[in-house]
């Protein structure tokens, strides 16, 4: 992966409150089965789960472990000529969080998909990172070969957060994910 850049937006101009911060990243991929392989080192590293107490790391576990054989198996060593739409949003997903914790010097949390209710699929935001000033960062992902995504994914940011899905994740986060992954 290689961040083409990364420069802070100036939401003023947009009418927005000068204490807001946005930065505008782009990110290319130039080899696909290396970003995947690099995913599933970071998937297979269940160390985190450990620094729970001994309840919370079985319950993230039991429901890390089969997500983690089906991302594996079924997508990411999947990889081919052609990008899938599901394989491209782990791709985004995995990059965007991981410019965030390089150049942002956020602090990484699992990536949901192995703690959340269901197995695959999207019952919520993508990734998650909490930012040098303690505020804890959602982030959805969407890829596409053919459209520009971005006016879905600004779509479903508004319904998760019109559901309270980031109320929800917080008081799921912290004291357990947060507090112990960083």
């Amino acid at each position: 992966m290689n961040i083409i850049s990364c420069q802070p937006i100036n939401l003023t101009n947009y009418g927005y409150a000068a204490h807001r911060h946005a930065y505008a990243i782009h990110v290319k991929i130039t080899n696909v089965a290396a970003e995947a392989a690099h995913i599933i080192s970071i998937l297979s590293n269940t160390s985190w789960i450990h620094t729970l107490d001994v309840i919370d790391a079985d319950a993230y576990l039991e429901r890390a472990t089969p997500t983690i054989q089906e991302l594996v198996n079924n997508i990411l060593n999947q990889v081919g000529t052609a990008i899938s739409n599901e394989l491209g949003e782990y791709l985004v997903s995995s990059s965007a969080k991981e410019v965030l914790c390089t150049s942002l010097h956020h602090s990484d949390i699992p990536l949901a998909e192995l703690w959340k209710e269901k197995l695959t699929g999207n019952p919520g935001f993508d990734f998650h990172t909490e930012s040098p000033a303690e505020i804890l960062v959602f982030g959805e992902a969407k890829y596409s070969s053919l459209i520009n995504p971005h006016p879905a994914a600004l779509e479903q940011i508004t319904r998760f957060i019109a559901l309270n899905k980031d109320v929800r994740f917080t008081k799921i986060c912290f004291g357990k994910l947060c507090a112990k992954s960083s």
